[in-house]
């Protein structure tokens, strides 16, 4: 039981500022996956779009999303940049695990919401067959390897010795090496076999098809990327303070906001776009 006083948490140095870079670029980011789930959205209901205006916005869109993406400048370039994003927002979020009060918790509730996300996303689908399902993206792979670290990190804790430390971080370290190079090795060689592989690497169209159209991330390369941040942020951030203390944080404030609050712009946008772009582009007719 913790017998400190509130006064006393306050005066912890990791409770006193929010360390804004980190907040920064994961609102970055964060606002790439948006447009990202925009785009999607548009693309999917906009061939129901009867203004001028709506019919550009759904050509746009197509062009960004859809298999115009090798015959175009903005197609091509979601393909150079996607992947490289969500790595590095995965990477970011496993920095973000140093400061964890409680990164068991945090998985639990990243998977919490990974879950009911899938539900809404199913229930979407029945309804608009446009839509399709979202059973295994970024969110619930962050929530997995969220619980991952925390297993390893309790793991890690009970090693006694220096020698069994030793044994446990070289491990780690070809875990981490396996994840990243088969992760990418599957996405020139996509894996044809049970479908359980499908959420480890990437697979064939039919199984991926299977497990999550709508959106589909698999734990390879991610993991690796995850537990990279993970250790980088325990060496970057020993004493849980910026890198960057001289920046005036207030000029920053609209991207760190979204960033300490991603998981919820993630979620709200998604049913704040999809439900506009609904009501006044399909039942409406207004876009």
């Amino acid at each position: 039981m913790n017998n400190c006083p509130q006064s006393c948490e306050l005066n912890n140095p990791e409770h006193k500022k929010r360390v804004w870079e980190i907040d920064f670029a994961r609102g970055l980011l964060i606002l790439f996956v948006i447009f990202d789930h925009f785009m999607f959205d548009v693309s999917a209901l906009g061939a129901d779009f009867s203004s001028a205006f709506g019919q550009k916005l759904y050509i746009f869109s197509y062009e960004y999303y859809n298999a115009a993406n090798y015959e175009t400048l903005i197609g091509n370039l979601r393909e150079l940049t996607r992947y490289s994003f969500v790595m590095l927002f995965v990477f970011i979020s496993g920095i973000s695990s140093r400061f964890s009060k409680n990164n068991l918790v945090r998985g639990l509730r990243l998977l919490s919401f990974s879950i009911i996300f899938s539900v809404c996303v199913e229930v979407i689908s029945a309804i608009e067959p446009s839509v399709e399902p979202i059973r295994f993206n970024v969110i619930h792979v962050l929530a997995l390897c969220t619980l991952m670290y925390a297993g390893l990190s309790a793991l890690y804790e009970r090693c006694s010795r220096p020698l069994f430390k030793n044994l446990f971080i070289l491990f780690a370290g070809v875990f981490v090496i396996f994840a990243i190079l088969s992760g990418y090795y599957f996405l020139d060689h996509p894996y044809d076999g049970a479908i359980i592989g499908g959420l480890f690497v990437t697979p064939v169209n039919k199984i991926e098809y299977i497990i999550s159209p709508g959106d589909h991330l698999t734990l390879f390369p991610a993991a690796g990327f995850f537990l990279i941040g993970a250790f980088a942020g325990r060496k970057m951030y020993r004493d849980a303070s910026t890198l960057f203390p001289s920046v005036n944080e207030k000029y920053l404030k609209p991207l760190t906001f979204v960033g300490r609050h991603s998981l919820f712009f993630y979620f709200g946008s998604q049913v704040l776009m999809f439900g506009t772009l609904y009501l006044l582009g399909v039942k409406a007719a207004v876009l």
